[in-house]
């Protein structure tokens, strides 16, 4: 079984994420910038388009831990927060 997880290098996808793997889970790990991405070694990271359903296959399940960047809030400069 493989799950990708999204959102994966957030604080609550790394501990999804770490769970995963300790349960012998294969985990796919989609991330913007998988070069700077910072997981366990036997998690595959790719970068992916979650409008591109076939560039994420095959997998069984999907944890979807992200947001997308319109639905952050923004301080009185204009900067994204969370």
């Amino acid at each position: 079984m493989t799950i990708l997880v999204t959102g994966a290098t957030s604080t609550v996808g790394r501990h999804v994420v770490k769970q995963l793997v300790q349960k012998g889970v294969r985990v796919r790990a989609v991330s913007r910038n998988p070069a700077i991405a910072n997981l366990p070694e036997d998690v595959e990271v790719v970068q992916g388009d979650l409008n591109e359903p076939e560039s994420l296959q095959p997998l069984s399940t999907i944890f979807a831990q992200g947001s997308r960047p319109d639905n952050r809030r923004r301080n009185r400069q204009g900067h994204y927060f969370r």
